[in-house]
């Protein structure tokens, strides 16, 4: 398969590892070593300190999901898109590897959160057997939020789930993966790329456990392979939005009823 996204030339190859450094191996960086975290928080205590009111931005208000939201979306996105306008010079739509249309894309996107719902949950209950869930301080208090405020639901499977999970972290994955093929395009590169985009993406979710870093590593390795296989990103962002919505409404709906998680 051709694993070139256009014909045009890649420019200045120092310039295109500079923008992969600057780029995903920042944003990957900061997720991985918790500094994501940490930014989030002090950006929350800034902004508590600004409005005179640290109760603006706790777990449970739409303040804090609005914010965080924010954070991830246009921050870490907009920085990924100056490095790879900027420094790697290219336009945002060559990450799209391959010709299509919004309502193919939309069509797309829909049948992919169905295929990537249903291997990971399969996946999901064979690993069980090896490493069993294991309960976390951010997951137990993202669900408490969830059934202490209303706005907690609305936020975390809507804006949440569509523009920090699904836009930030594809258009991070499109990022890293576009230009890692166009730099090394033999074959043995191609696969190595997806192959670290899935392993770096579970490590981006090291705060889930174990299982949770195997599950979401399974999860980028389908979303790799899919943008190997069609090149298009919007059905990627669509697909990944879908999906953490319902894994959030999962776990609200298993805490609602049983208590715990």
């Amino acid at each position: 398969m051709d694993t070139t996204a256009q014909d045009e030339p890649a420019g200045n190859r120092t310039s295109q590892i500079l923008g992969l450094i600057l780029g995903p191996g920042v944003i990957y960086l900061l997720l991985i070593s918790g500094l994501a975290a940490t930014l989030g928080s002090g950006l929350l205590a800034v902004l508590a300190w600004l409005i005179g009111s640290a109760a603006a931005f706790q777990y449970s208000t739409p303040g804090y999901w609005i914010a965080t939201t924010l954070f991830y979306a246009a921050g870490f996105g907009g920085w990924l898109y100056y490095i790879y306008r900027r420094v790697c010079g290219q336009p945002l739509a060559r990450l799209n590897r391959r010709p299509g249309t919004l309502g193919a894309d939309l069509r797309a996107g829909l049948a992919l959160f169905v295929v990537v719902l249903v291997l990971c949950r399969l996946f999901y209950w064979l690993q069980l057997s090896y490493l069993p869930l294991s309960s976390t301080t951010y997951i137990e208090d993202t669900l408490q939020a969830m059934l202490l405020s209303p706005w907690s639901i609305v936020m975390l499977v809507g804006p949440y789930s569509f523009l920090a999970a699904g836009f930030m972290e594809e258009l991070c994955r499109c990022f890293l993966l576009e230009r890692a093929w166009t730099l090394w395009p033999d074959r043995t590169s191609v696969y190595t790329a997806i192959g670290i985009a899935a392993v770096v993406f579970g490590l981006c979710h090291l705060y889930q456990g174990p299982a949770g870093v195997v599950n979401t590593a399974f999860f980028g390795l389908l979303m790799a392979l899919y943008y190997w296989k069609y090149g298009r990103m919007v059905p990627m962002m669509l697909a990944h939005g879908l999906y953490t919505a319902a894994l959030s409404l999962e776990g609200f709906l298993y805490m609602y009823a049983y208590g715990g998680y």
